[in-house]
């Protein structure tokens, strides 16, 4: 697993983070490889494969973590604003999400992963969530709501 995302594991359990964290994919630059995502309930995490960003209790490549019922038709969502994003970013003729705009500037690796049995992706996330809010004391840059609980 990767070392920055070992703060799922006080929430999850090292077990369940480790076998369940679908590895990093190049969605931004690789959007061919959305056919390896399923369609299924989870969560996912955007990670700067480049750049640390300094959070009020240590520093992360984390952009953003997110949820949905569909994570495939989610992150295709995902790769379709982040075109938009980059046809707008020299010109800045449009406002986009903030979250694009640090993938743009700094690349962005999606892992994700799936609910097990009765848990909804909403109290996965929030798990997620709070789990780096204690960690790094704030949201990820690219997240703009609080946990749902």
């Amino acid at each position: 697993m990767n070392r920055y995302l070992t703060f799922l594991n006080n929430y999850l359990g090292n077990e369940r983070s480790r076998d369940r964290l679908y590895t990093a994919l190049d969605l931004f630059e690789h959007p061919e490889l959305i056919d390896t995502v399923k369609h299924k309930s989870g969560i996912y995490i955007i990670m700067s494969p480049s750049q640390k960003f300094i959070y009020p209790l240590g520093a992360s490549p984390i952009i953003y973590i997110g949820t949905s019922n569909d994570l495939h038709r989610r992150l295709k969502e995902h790769i379709k604003y982040y075109g938009i994003a980059v046809e707008h970013w020299k010109d800045h003729t449009r406002w986009i999400y903030g979250r694009y705009n640090y993938i743009i500037s700094y690349g962005g690796k999606v892992y994700y992963m799936l609910t097990q049995g009765r848990e909804t992706n909403k109290a996965l996330e929030s798990k997620a969530l709070e789990g780096f809010y204690d960690r790094f004391g704030a949201l990820p840059v690219g997240n703009g709501a609080f946990s749902f609980r």
